[in-house]
């Protein structure tokens, strides 16, 4: 069956113009493939999503909604493609720190052809409310980080991992916890002050952090993984087994950390707490509840180098 391709476009993702200056592949892989494509420049926050959603309303084909960013950009694709079942979501990765994609091993997002001939997956989602999140959820300190992060990403010189190492450090002398009550499904509650707590899909954050080591996209749970408060001596050696996503595996570190599998967790009367959505910065109060949506989206898997390689020797042979 014939499919649409649309390019979404976020001209403001990552550092020198990424997206744009990206257009020209594109433009190219559209004609060289001779799909029924079209390129779409967001122009603001939120446009992304309503972009999409206007577009599954009226759909008759299978269409793939490219999100050409960073996981901002992929989580308003996301939420406007979510429960339309002749929607796809491809990423082509060009935002600052690009985290979902490293849950996927293997698999070179970047090359187009291979996107084109890449095959939609179902993957699970977080749902808070009406909204969704394809990567993480990260509540207090991850997420001051990322607000943090924003005042840095733009400063010359200063790369998506620089900028969110020195936010880190900036943070780093300012409250580091907060009382957080978390309910679980099975029953478990969690009251104490907490470094911060992440609710996950994917693995990493910030660029480099594997936060939720065990989180799988499409097992049907979410990853909850509360952290208590530390001292700021106790954390510079945290953040070090948090990089590498061993802070679960070390002994010096049980009594803090927590790492639960589970299909709803509810944070109980919540206070202005940060709390970023795949990056995005917000604030949660009163009680919020994070869910797995099983199967909830479609994703593009880029193909494997052999098959692309394959399909590359027959667009040759086709033209000569």
């Amino acid at each position: 069956m014939k499919e649409k391709f649309i390019f979404i476009v976020n001209p403001k993702a990552g550092k020198n113009n990424n997206a744009v200056t990206f257009m020209d592949k594109i433009k190219a892989a559209i004609k060289a493939h001779k799909l029924d494509g079209e390129i779409y420049i967001t122009r603001s926050v939120g446009d992304a999503k309503e972009y999409v959603k206007k577009r599954c309303e009226s759909l008759e084909i299978p269409t793939r909604f490219y999100a050409c960013g960073g996981d901002g950009t992929l989580n308003e694709v996301i939420n406007g493609a979510v429960g339309c079942p002749l929607a796809y979501v491809g990423i082509l990765p060009l935002g600052s720190g690009n985290d979902y994609i490293k849950s996927f091993n293997d698999v070179d997002f970047l090359d187009l052809t291979a996107q084109i001939n890449g095959k939609p997956k179902p993957v699970d989602l977080v749902k808070i409310g009406d909204r969704y999140v394809a990567n993480m959820c990260n509540i207090g300190f991850d997420a001051s980080v990322a607000h943090n992060f924003t005042k840095f990403k733009t400063v010359p010189g200063v790369s998506g991992k620089s900028a969110y190492a020195i936010s880190v450090f900036y943070t780093l002398v300012q409250k580091l916890s907060r009382p957080m009550h978390i309910i679980l499904d099975d029953g478990t509650e969690i009251f104490d002050d907490m470094l911060l707590c992440s609710v996950s899909k994917g693995i990493y954050c910030g660029g480099q952090y594997k936060t939720a080591p065990r989180a799988d996209v499409s097992d049907g749970f979410i990853d909850v993984c509360p952290i208590k408060k530390l001292s700021r001596i106790q954390f510079v050696n945290f953040i070090g087994y948090y990089k590498k996503g061993v802070h679960f595996d070390m002994p010096s570190l049980s009594k803090y950390v927590a790492y639960h599998k589970c299909k709803k967790a509810t944070i109980k009367n919540a206070n202005n707490i940060p709390v970023t959505y795949d990056g995005e910065p917000g604030f949660i109060n009163g009680n919020v509840t994070f869910e797995v949506a099983e199967k909830a989206v479609s994703i593009i898997i880029p193909a494997p180098a052999d098959e692309t390689e394959k399909e590359v020797k027959k667009e040759a042979a086709e033209i000569f």
